[in-house]
């Protein structure tokens, strides 16, 4: 307040001018005090109006919301909470979006999504299926997800990736859709299959009552008669899924795949798996394995092992670990005993026999009866290792009378080491309840179903353990599981790539691991070939000759849809870290482009793993520009 002898400003509290000493008047403090909370409460009326028109306003503005969150999601999350947390916004955000599009054409969604979205991170596809549905395809590289629209509703398809076919089933009650797609080429391409019911433009799916659970790789179309689903799928794929063996030891024992047949016939709104186990060696060490890991599938597989395997199941005693994750070795040919085929007995006339007669019939069913019981030495089997760090087995496979591989010997032997591969040890998770059998672990995976059950002949995968290394599958899957990271997989045979290098140097390292720090196992020149069959932080898993090692990204020209966007340096600018730490690049120099720009910056990844930012005009960026990023 103001001093009334010497006008100078004192504050509100002051009993005295601070200038002359004159006594100032005491304003009423519950005055005050009245009116600085009905101040303080005007303002919090403000700020509650402010934040719920903003609110209310994103909610309405879905094309703009879609935009921000598509950004954010190009940009890439920041832990795994994180990506988890976009993958939820982004889902809620198109369907939101959609819900508030139904009324457009297929064309006019495209047009608008491809808009919206930063095409060098995301691929939109709309499909018109029958009775005026759409579904609307949206694949990036943090998730695929589908949406199917129906009138004005609109429902979310979770494990659908890639869209392949669908066919309307009529049938008393109302119509079922169903979808036939796959996993993306980074997932290992697994059919997968939707059913839908329709009625009154509602959309209920009941996928998880209606189709059983299968494993492998390979492909799915529709039968002859639109209903009925011809699968066809790869043996090794599905020992690996099932986590009977080490991929890496599948790989190097370099036994011939089988393309496996199975049908799901269409049944009163339910599908039902006819299975198809194979015939070769694979198939009956994946039996013997099997079998042993979960005795009560014995029946199941039976037709693989012989009469004395079969017999011995029941002894060979509980794993240790289940799934087991075993790695095979071959150890070389082995002397297989086997029952002898018995020789029937002739049948006795229903008279006019004489006592004689009677006597030789007798004697050759005695005979007969010893053959069986008797065993004859033969030596075309294959004896194989098959163990973990608790378990192992011998099995000696040789071809039955009707051509199908058994295991016509399956014993407990001792444990050896770790197995075949140092580089690709697997550390097998052991569940508390030891004595349970691998379907019991399947079926209680996170995907399986209500309907799931053994005597089904379904399958279901168990939750997956710690590598230490990465594992590559036969048949284009490769599953690499670190303590550390996840690598993404792509399909090894559909991926090909070109070595280009430094300015000062004609050869590329290939080293063990993502990393400088790996050591090298091999050098290529600029100009060759590589198979791409991975990629994980800013380096591409290959395949070279046969051998595989990991190459980094700024080294590989690719162009699929996936691929890394990389960047040679134009001048020598320093990359500042979100640690303000440099690092010189020297012209010729060449980097993996993570977003897009920001502040005339792009955020770069180095071979070294550190990522960090450079001025836009110092990079030739190759290819269609990253997505600008919002910070």
């Amino acid at each position: 307040m103001r001093c009334p002898e010497c006008t100078v400003r004192n504050s509100v509290a002051a009993v005295q001018c601070k200038e002359c000493g004159a006594k100032l008047a005491r304003k009423n403090s519950t005055n005050l005090v009245k009116y600085a909370l009905i101040g303080a409460a005007g303002l919090a009326v403000l700020g509650i109006g402010a934040a719920s028109v903003s609110f209310i306003g994103s909610l309405f503005d879905s094309d703009g919301n879609l935009q921000k969150v598509s950004r954010r999601v190009a940009q890439g999350p920041k832990s795994k909470e994180d990506a988890d947390h976009l993958k939820s916004e982004l889902e809620n955000s198109v369907k939101r979006f959609l819900e508030k599009n139904t009324a457009l054409s297929s064309t006019e969604i495209t047009s608008k999504m491809q808009k919206i979205f930063p095409t060098s991170a995301y691929e939109i596809h709309v499909f018109d299926l029958p009775n005026a549905l759409k579904l609307v395809e949206v694949d990036t590289v943090l998730q695929s997800c589908n949406y199917l629209m129906s009138g004005k509703e609109v429902a979310v398809l979770r494990k659908l990736d890639v869209f392949d076919e669908a066919k309307i089933i009529s049938r008393q009650g109302g119509d079922t859709l169903v979808l036939l797609g796959h996993q993306n080429a980074q997932a290992g391409r697994k059919p997968q299959v939707k059913v839908i019911e329709l009625s009154n433009g509602a959309i209920k799916e009941r996928t998880d009552k209606a189709v059983p659970f299968f494993t492998g790789e390979g492909s799915a179309k529709f039968a002859a008669n639109g209903q009925d689903i011809d699968m066809e799928l790869a043996l090794s794929s599905r020992a690996a899924e099932e986590e009977l063996f080490t991929p890496s030891s599948l790989r190097a024992l370099g036994l011939p795949d089988e393309q496996l047949k199975l049908k799901l016939l269409y049944k009163n709104g339910n599908y039902e798996l006819l299975d198809d186990n194979g015939r070769g060696q694979m198939a009956a060490l994946r039996a013997a394995a099997f079998t042993v890991a979960d005795q009560a599938q014995k029946s199941r597989f039976r037709k693989y092992l012989t009469n004395p395997t079969a017999a011995s199941i029941a002894s060979l005693g509980a794993l240790k670990v289940c799934p087991p994750l075993f790695e095979l070795k071959r150890k070389g040919k082995a002397s297989v005993t086997v029952p002898a085929v018995a020789v029937a007995a002739p049948a006795e006339s229903d008279g006019g026999s004489s006592r004689r007669s009677r006597r030789r019939r007798r004697e050759a069913a005695r005979r007969a009866q010893q053959a069986a019981n008797s065993q004859v030495s033969v030596s075309s089997g294959s004896s194989y290792f098959m163990g973990n760090a608790e378990d192992a087995f011998e099995v000696v496979l040789a071809r039955g009378s009707s051509g199908i591989y058994q295991a016509a010997q399956l014993r407990r032997v001792k444990v050896q080491g770790h197995g075949a591969d140092s580089d690709s040890t697997s550390v097998a998770s052991t569940y508390e309840n030891k004595t349970s059998s691998l379907v019991d672990k399947l079926l209680s995976s996170p995907d399986s179903g209500p309907n799931s059950s053994p005597d089904s002949g379904t399958e279901k995968n168990s939750s997956a353990p710690v590598e230490v290394a990465p594992l590559a599958v036969p048949n284009n899957k490769v599953i690499e599981k670190t303590a550390a990271s996840k690598v993404v997989e792509k399909e090894a045979v559909a991926e090909k790539g070109t070595v280009t290098s430094t300015l000062t140097s004609n050869t590329v390292k290939v080293r063990r691991g993502a990393g400088t720090h790996y050591r090298t196992v091999a050098e290529i020149s600029r100009g060759a070939d590589v198979e791409i069959i991975g990629k994980q932080e800013g380096w591409y898993k290959v395949r070279i000759n046969g051998k595989e090692g990991f190459i980094y990204a700024g080294f590989i020209n690719c162009k699929t849809g996936d691929a890394y966007t990389t960047a040679t340096v134009k001048s020598g600018k320093a990359v500042t870290d979100a640690r303000n730490r440099t690092v010189n690049l020297q012209a010729g120099d060449r980097l993996v482009v993570l977003g897009g720009i920001n502040n005339n910056k792009y955020k770069v990844q180095l071979a070294n793993g550190r990522t960090g930012f450079v001025d836009k005009d110092a990079l030739d960026v190759g290819g269609e520009s990253p997505p600008a990023f919002v910070p």
